[in-house]
């Protein structure tokens, strides 16, 4: 069976300005993304598309756009993934990724966590 290539995990388009968004996951679970922008072309009107790095002037608004447009899909994403915490022996709110089992203040494992936004979400986090 052959190896399945990486893809990327969101691609948008305007035009012939194309963003990827790429997951780059660790050995411990945790990640980051980051994304590609390219602008295709093709050599001679001939053949498959290319992709270049480099961008014309008139690319240039569609670059920050379709820039734009992947930073909200990755915080969208981010959100969703959040995970709220909250200590039971000193309140100490926080938010990760991953799941905590000990305040990182006092050291407790008193703590609950959800993934529904909680009203302190928009408070700064212990």
């Amino acid at each position: 069976m052959a190896a399945e290539k990486n893809q990327p995990v969101h691609q948008y388009r305007l035009g012939k300005i194309v963003g990827s968004v790429w997951f780059n996951e660790d050995d411990n679970g945790r990640g980051t993304h980051t994304v590609q922008i390219a602008r295709l072309y093709r050599p001679n009107d001939e053949g498959g598309w290319q992709r270049a790095s480099s961008f014309r002037r008139d690319d240039l608004p569609l670059v920050a756009k379709v820039a734009d447009h992947c930073h909200t899909w990755i915080h969208e994403i981010w959100q969703q993934e959040r995970l709220y915490h909250v200590c039971g022996k000193c309140n100490a709110k926080w938010f990760s990724r991953t799941e905590c089992t000990e305040c990182p203040r006092c050291g407790s494992t008193e703590v609950s966590s959800t993934t529904a936004i909680p009203p302190w979400a928009g408070e700064t986090a212990a």
